[in-house]
């Protein structure tokens, strides 16, 4: 029953297999309208203006095309580029029609009809510039017994920030990004982009900066018998008891090496305090850079009285 479809089956398959491209060809020729999600694109303003808000990041539109070409763009990466004609400095609502909506992709494939949305609201300011300090950012620890001298810095120190009028004007400097000093055991020098302010619209020249980190090896020294002051308010007199500090401090080598005692503060400050008996801690200032490892003691006996009255 079935000797009819074993007879020829190679050239049967050959031909259904024609057939089908065939009717392939044909079906894909033809112009269909389909629906697309595609990101958007902004022109410039022109007329030294810049948008300073953010547009919709994509929209809905019907593209008519060959059924062949519309199938390009399924796995293609295509977008619609709208020219914002005629605007003014402030918000503008813009309509959003084929006419100007040109997609960046295939000539022969037209927007037939935009879905949504139909509007926008953007806002334009004037193109103002200005020259701003660059502060440099880092992230992560150096190596363990190492230690970051100073602040990185930036090379150049200064750049130059062009965009909306409203926004740079109030900037007071800009940023790099953070740059990784994680595991670091000397100086480094690295290349960094220069961060814009949140928004849209900006130009940093030059883009990226050198930005320079000193790090050293870390050094600990002691400092014993530290004088320990009071910070009283008027008609008050005290004793403190030990009335001296020793101090253990750790800090970037260079520095250890200039450090001595005289550029250590410790003070009690009984301003605020009545008459009396007290056990206070003491506040120890120390060098930028300086940090304490360990104090002794920790709190101190501090006996206030009026001036001039017998002990």
């Amino acid at each position: 029953m079935w000797d009819w479809l074993r007879t020829n089956l190679g050239l049967k398959i050959i031909a259904l297999l024609l057939a089908l491209l065939l009717w392939a060809h044909v079906t894909t020729e033809r112009r269909y309208e389909w629906e697309f999600d595609l990101p958007l694109q902004l022109s410039e303003a022109g007329n030294d203006l810049v948008l300073a808000s953010n547009p919709p990041q994509a929209v809905k539109v019907r593209l008519r095309g060959t059924g062949k070409k519309l199938l390009r763009l399924r796995f293609g990466h295509p977008f619609v580029h709208y020219w914002a004609r005629d605007v003014e400095r402030g918000e503008n609502v813009l309509p959003i029609t084929p006419e100007q909506l040109d997609l960046v992709a295939d000539p022969e494939v037209e927007v037939a009809g935009v879905i949504e949305p139909t509007r926008m609201r953007l806002t334009f300011d004037r193109v103002a510039s200005k020259v701003l300090p660059v502060v440099a950012s880092t992230a992560g620890e150096p190596a363990r017994g190492r230690l970051v001298v100073g602040r990185a810095t930036a090379e150049p120190a200064e750049v130059t920030l062009r965009g909306p009028e409203g926004i740079v004007r109030v900037v007071p400097r800009l940023e790099t990004e953070p740059v990784s000093i994680e595991g670091l055991s000397g100086p480094e020098t690295m290349t960094a982009s220069v961060l814009p302010p949140r928004g849209r619209g900006f130009q940093i020249e030059p883009e990226s900066v050198l930005v320079h980190i000193v790090i050293e090896a870390e050094r600990q020294q002691q400092f014993d018998s530290i004088p320990v002051g009071l910070v009283h308010g008027r008609n008050l007199e005290g004793l403190v008891s030990p009335s001296t500090i020793n101090l253990l401090v750790s800090g970037p080598e260079s520095q250890m090496a200039t450090l001595v005692a005289d550029m250590i503060s410790v003070f009690i400050d009984v301003s605020d305090l009545e008459p009396g008996e007290y056990v206070l801690p003491a506040r120890i200032d120390l060098p930028p850079g300086i940090a304490l490892v360990r104090a002794d003691p920790k709190v101190f006996s501090v006996a206030l009285r009026r001036q001039g009255r017998a002990r």
